[in-house]
Parts: C-alpha cells; structure tokens; sequence
C-alpha cells in the first residue's frame, strides 16, 4: 500500500515518470550486467541460483514486470533516440532470460507480446494490416515456444507430466474446500506447517503451492482467493479505461498496465513470487502508471508525442 500510495503520489508529470523510468532503467542495466557476469565467469551453463542478481525465477519475473516499463519509457523519455534506448533494453533483458532458462517466461512473454501487439494497434499507435498483426503474433509464439524448448533442453528440468504440481494443486485445492471460510495463517511457509503431508519427498523444494492464488486460498480460505482475483480485475479494468484516453502517453499507460497486471499474474499462475521485493515492484509501477494519468491535465506537453511505428 506505501508503495503503490507513494508512486500514485509522486508521479504528477512527465518528467517524474521519466525520472523514475531512467532509475529502472538503469537498476535493470546494473542487474544484466550482474547477471552477465555472474554466468561468463562461473563456466557453468547453469544460471547463479545464489547470485546477486537473484534466483532465475524470481529475475524472470521481475523482467515481465519491468517490460512494460521499457515500453512506455518510449513515450514519457524526451531523449530524440528513445527508440533506439528502449529497443535495445528489451532484446538484452530477453538475452538475460534465455541465460536464466526459464520456461513458464516465454509463455507469459507470448501472452505480453500479443496483448501488447492487439492494443497498440486497437487504439491506434501502429497502422499495420491484419496479415502483418497475424505475422508478428506468430513470430512471437514460435520464438516463445523454440525458447521453451531450449530451456528445457540445456537445463536438468522436471517434465511437464512429472511436474510435482500437477498432482499437488488438486490436493491443496481439496484442503482449502475442507475448510473453505478459513485459512491456516500468511505465508508461504503454511502449506508446509499446515499439510506436511503434501509436501512432495521427491521434490522437497516444493513446499508450497506453486500458484499465487492457491497460496491465497490456504492463507485465507476462499474469501482470500475472491479478494486477490478481485484486486487484480479492478486494477485490469482500470487500465483498460485508461488506454482509451485521449492523451497519448495516458493511453500508452493503461496500455502497458494491462500488460504489468497479464504477466505478473500470469507468472504467478505456476509459482508464487507475489511477495516482497516483486511485489513491491509490482504496486510501484502499477501506482506510477496511474499517478501519471490521474495527472496528466498537468502534465506538460504530453500530446506531442509520437507514436510508435510511425
């Protein structure tokens, strides 16, 4: 709430956003380049789980928070080759993903890309034909699933028919039924104190749901998992009414909040990384997103901006 309040405060312009944006940017600058590091110089084709650029999960996840922010910084920057900064910045955090490995990123950034692809050209900022949209959709789809495949190649990853959770999330989501108005306490360690039993003997790292909402509901019970889901739609719904404003960069706004609530929540659908660090990352954006359009009216020169893909 601090975080979400501070940013939905703070940011009044478009030179704070910008401000902000550059501080992302270059937190994620130094965070690549950890990661970079840490790989080349480890010998290991493995990504550095202990590293201080964070656990491959856990970075993953903070890249499908921070592209939309790569995206809209193309728009609030007044810097003449923003393009060119943002374009670069993205096909590097997507060189850093492929060093973490992770399978359940590309099927998120699919869904990003093609969100994104949809509303960018709904409302107007890039006048492509139809065939085109259906080339770059399919273009991001078969990267998505070519890198899936890689990452479950080079890595020592469980497949998806022995995937603990398969089996695992049937059984929390019969505990939670047991007693479905109330939880067994916060925490992701709860599934492990409250059901020993469903923590896996062959898998001991899986010892909590692996699913944001499940976490909720063994927390909460099932009015736990009513308040997230309903949190995140009220969020998503904003965001959606803010990418028909009028005011371009507002628009640009709503549209990369959509894509911050899509993958995050999307993300979290196979694990649970809504928590500390992420999330604050997570209301941070979100607040900026929104304090920029709650006041644009004061923003100065925010209609001049122009469009991508013209």
């Amino acid at each position: 709430m601090a975080a979400y309040l501070g940013f939905l405060t703070l940011t009044r312009t478009r030179n704070d956003a910008g401000f902000f944006v550059m501080v992302l940017i270059l937190g994620n600058l130094t965070l690549a380049l950890l990661a970079l590091w840490e790989h080349f110089s480890s010998g290991s084709s493995y990504w550095n789980e202990r590293g201080l650029a964070g656990g491959s999960g856990g970075y993953s996840t903070y890249l499908l928070a921070l592209l939309p922010v790569l995206l809209w910084a193309g728009f609030v920057l007044q810097h003449r080759h923003r393009w060119t900064l943002v374009s670069g910045l993205i096909a590097l955090q997507l060189v850093v993903a492929v060093l973490a490995g992770q399978r359940a990123f590309w099927l998120v950034f699919a869904l990003q890309a093609l969100c994104a692809l949809y509303l960018l050209h709904a409302r107007g900022f890039v006048a492509i034909s139809a065939r085109r949209m259906q080339a770059i959709g399919a273009a991001a789809v078969l990267v998505s699933v070519l890198a899936v495949v890689g990452a479950s190649v080079t890595r020592d990853t469980v497949s998806w028919t022995d995937d603990p959770r398969v089996t695992t999330w049937a059984a929390v989501s019969e505990r939670i039924l047991q007693h479905p108005l109330v939880g067994k306490g916060f925490g992701r360690q709860t599934m492990k104190s409250a059901y020993p039993d469903l923590v896996s003997q062959k898998y001991p790292l899986f010892w909590h749901a692996h699913n944001l909402f499940l976490n909720y509901g063994i927390a909460m019970g099932i009015p736990g998992v009513i308040a997230i889901v309903l949190l995140f739609l009220a969020l998503l719904r904003k965001f959606l009414e803010l990418s028909r404003a009028e005011d371009r960069v507002s628009a640009m706004a709503g549209i990369c909040g959509v894509l911050l609530v899509v993958g995050v929540v999307a993300r979290n659908l196979s694990n649970d990384f809504f928590q500390r660090d992420l999330a604050l990352l997570f209301w941070a954006i979100a607040g900026m997103l929104l304090g920029y359009a709650q006041h644009a009216n004061a923003a100065p020169h925010v209609s001049n901006v122009e469009p991508a893909g013209r």
